[in-house]
């Protein structure tokens, strides 16, 4: 089954940053259309009361990554709404598969 057009250019970077003070790494969305950067930047950080957790709180961390991707889909739909977001439908790379560096999500060119 094919992906909509709408759906297809999207790709979701799930990033972890080294955070020498608290010995733990923070993760950081962005999302891109077509390769391009549409939203994501430090403002995006995931964090919590249980920083120091955060790499064996996988399914908390997991929730937060979902819920900030749909809220950042959410402001990309308002910005061009001829885009048609299915938000429900977003999926994105489970926390456990993402080591340093980048990892991309679900929504890309494979169907």
């Amino acid at each position: 089954m094919e992906l909509p057009p709408y759906r297809r250019h999207f790709d979701v970077v799930v990033a972890y940053e080294d955070d020498d003070d608290n010995d733990i790494d923070i993760p950081q969305i962005s999302i891109y259309f077509r390769g391009k950067e549409v939203l994501g930047d430090e403002d995006e950080w995931i964090s919590g009361k249980n920083n120091s957790l955060v790499k064996e709180m996988d399914k908390k961390v997991e929730k937060k990554v979902r819920e900030n991707v749909k809220m950042m889909m959410s402001k990309l739909a308002e910005k061009c709404p001829e885009l048609k977001v299915d938000i429900e439908e977003l999926s994105v790379a489970p926390s456990n598969s993402v080591q340093d560096g980048d990892a991309s999500g679900a929504d890309n060119d494979t169907p």
